[in-house]
């Protein structure tokens, strides 16, 4: 696609912020992030009003490059946008700038990027005896993303792994089961859904 630009001048939004939410599904009480390679992130951005009085609205570029921005929006007067539709797995660079009633574009504003996250356990789920045990689950993402593990039962423990940067293990360990009913715990490990059952 080829932009066309009018000549730039000294306006351009002050500050550009970004948030980052990723779709999910809520399952009972678990979030589900998506994962594979799937169209799953979005990418909230936030900048301050230019105070210059004719400012005709903004424009916000990204892409996959540091400053080379291969889409763009003209997001009108608003001083937000959401950029929908992108690919897990990758990092996006983004700018925004103002231009005037006389049809004057800013110079980009700074630069911000986002790395977005797929994840991935195996196994998704394990079943033991009454008898008290360890385990452990594999989770495959990016190098550069975050990871989490969290118990929703006190017989259900996180020993080791439970937070950390990339593909990793996660450890944990059941303690035993002494009453006369199986039971069912949940634990949220990089986003994913792992149940444990134990008889």
């Amino acid at each position: 696609m080829t932009i066309a630009r009018a000549p730039r001048t000294h306006k351009y939004p002050r500050k550009l912020v970004l948030s980052v939410t990723l779709f999910v599904l809520l399952l009972g009480l678990a979030l589900i992030v998506f994962t594979g390679t799937g169209h799953a992130a979005q990418v909230t951005l936030a900048w301050d009003r230019n105070t210059e009085t004719d400012i005709a609205g903004y424009r916000v570029y990204y892409g996959t490059g540091s400053r080379v921005y291969n889409w763009f929006f003209d997001v009108g007067n608003a001083t937000t946008y959401t950029v929908t539709g992108l690919a897990d797995g990758s990092t996006y660079y983004f700018a925004a700038t103002a231009y005037d009633s006389s049809g004057f574009e800013s110079t980009y504003s700074g630069e911000v990027s986002k790395s977005t996250c797929a994840y991935s356990i195996s196994p998704p789920s394990q079943s033991f005896t009454a008898s008290a045990g360890t385990g452990s689950v594999n989770v495959t993402t990016q190098s550069t993303c975050a990871r989490t593990a969290s118990s929703s039962a006190s017989w259900l423990t996180i020993t080791s792994g439970g937070s950390g940067t990339g593909s990793g293990t996660v450890q944990y360990s059941v303690a035993a089961n002494t009453s006369s009913s199986s039971r069912t715990a949940s634990s949220i490990i990089a986003g994913n859904l792992f149940n444990v059952t134990q008889v």
